[in-house]
């Protein structure tokens, strides 16, 4: 039975933000749109095996072990809630930034 794949406020506003920078930069819109498919295609890869990805060791305030999938330059985290089969997106990071300092 597939998990259901939910996102948090935090990873939607980011993950616009990301798109709206990267155009920016690149001025690409297919450069955003890429990157945009793989993201699509990591999440969706979730609702069949969650597990897939590992583990990392910080543990939020809500007390949910998060698992990470790295991405080109960008850190996706996520928590498993086995009793509802639900997946949470819940946030993007570019990978230079240290996840551990982020209050999540």
């Amino acid at each position: 039975m597939a998990y259901k794949v939910e996102f948090s406020d935090f990873f939607l506003e980011d993950i616009e933000l990301i798109s709206e920078n990267l155009y920016r930069k690149l001025k690409s819109d297919n450069t955003t749109k890429k990157l945009l498919r793989k993201i699509q295609l990591k999440i969706e890869q979730l609702s069949n095996s969650p597990k897939m990805y590992p583990k990392i060791s910080k543990i939020g305030r809500w007390n949910r072990e998060f698992r990470k999938i790295v991405l080109d330059n960008y850190i996706l985290l996520y928590t498993i809630d086995e009793d509802c089969r639900k997946v949470y997106i819940s946030y993007i990071y570019y990978n230079k930034r240290n996840y551990f300092d982020i209050p999540i």
